[in-house]
């Protein structure tokens, strides 16, 4: 950033050339006067670029802060967009895992629920009656027919 002082510095020498200029004029030293002219309109332009260059630097300075800035928050959000997704998977695996123990536990109680339950199957009234008839069958020496109608136990 430039410099109160300097600032004020050249502008009080332009003001005291701009003076000497005008004091050259009324003394009618025309010569002397075209060259603090000159020489005022050098400084200036001088002057001016020097302003415009350190407006372009302070932009320059300003617009990398701005990117810095930036590209700290990207970075922060990228660190808290991984943390939740970690903390997101892990959650995912937690999840799985107890849904797979539910499954077993139930599995588990399903099975033993089955196997409490040792009754005899019911069979069906055709079932049993195809029975009858192959043993009635088998009975008589029946064989052919016996095969025909067999049903295994």
């Amino acid at each position: 950033m430039a410099d109160p002082n300097e600032d004020t510095a050249v502008a009080d020498f332009l003001e005291i050339l701009e003076e000497h200029r005008k004091n050259c004029e009324r003394q009618g030293k025309y010569v002397e006067a075209e060259i603090a002219k000159n020489r005022l309109e050098e400084l200036k332009l001088h002057e001016e670029n020097r302003r415009r260059e350190a407006m372009r630097s302070r932009q320059i300075a300003e617009r990398l802060g701005v990117e810095e800035a930036h590209m700290l928050e990207f970075q922060q959000f990228n660190m808290i967009w991984d943390r939740k997704m970690s903390e997101y998977e892990l959650h995912a695996e937690e999840l799985v895992e107890a849904m797979k123990e539910r499954h077993a536990a139930e599995l588990r109680d399903y099975q033993r629920q089955l196997m409490g339950k040792q009754t005899r199957p019911k069979f069906s009234k055709d079932l049993l009656n195809l029975r009858k008839i192959q043993d009635t069958l088998a009975k008589q020496k029946e064989y052919v027919w016996g095969a025909f109608f067999f049903v295994p136990c």
